[in-house]
């Protein structure tokens, strides 16, 4: 099934946190691999990458909020206490603002340097460059993308406790609902 019911998630949502996951964690881990590491002279190289990586995320995103918005949401597993119901809400849209917060400050940050940066798409599409070369804001984006991603890769990490939480204590399918697209409802219809 492609679309979502109200006890699991479809194939395409399935697809979108999937891919969306994978390339955020390795965006987090180029960016580290990039900053943390001596200087070198391929280092705008390596910058243009996680840039494009960066903007692709950014688009793949903005489709994920659309295919959100017209399917329904799964309810929550049968026995959920409100109080999960809620930390489930919030984090999820936390994990979106803080997707969002650090893949724009991202954007913004590109290009914004001291250097002239080639700012287009995996070297193909020409992207825009918001604030131009030696922005006097690009010291305060470059700490606002670490510090949201670092924000943003503690609540990955709380939601994968709550992931494995779900499935190891509750054995509830939740996991299920997003690997195989299977409920282990007996009374759920998906």
């Amino acid at each position: 099934m492609l679309r979502n019911t109200e006890t699991s998630w479809g194939a395409i949502s399935r697809a979108f946190h999937w891919v969306t996951g994978v390339l955020i964690l390795g965006l987090f881990a180029y960016g580290l691999w990039m900053t943390k590491f001596p200087a070198r002279e391929d280092t705008a190289y390596h910058v243009a990458i996680h840039a494009s990586i960066g903007i692709s995320v950014l688009a793949l995103m903005i489709a994920r909020v659309f295919w959100r918005a017209v399917n329904p949401t799964p309810m929550p597993p049968k026995g959920a206490a409100r109080w999960e119901i809620t930390a489930s809400k919030i984090g999820h849209l936390g994990l979106y603002v803080l997707v969002f917060g650090t893949l724009i400050a991202g954007w913004l940050l590109a290009g914004s340097g001291r250097a002239p940066l080639d700012y287009s798409l995996f070297g193909i599409i020409p992207m825009p460059n918001m604030l131009g070369t030696g922005s006097p804001y690009h010291k305060f984006l470059e700490e606002s993308h670490e510090l949201l991603g670092y924000a943003m890769i503690a609540l990955v990490a709380i939601h994968i406790a709550a992931a494995v939480w779900h499935e190891r204590v509750r054995r509830d399918g939740v996991m299920d609902r997003m690997t195989s697209g299977r409920s282990r409802d007996p009374s759920a219809t998906a």
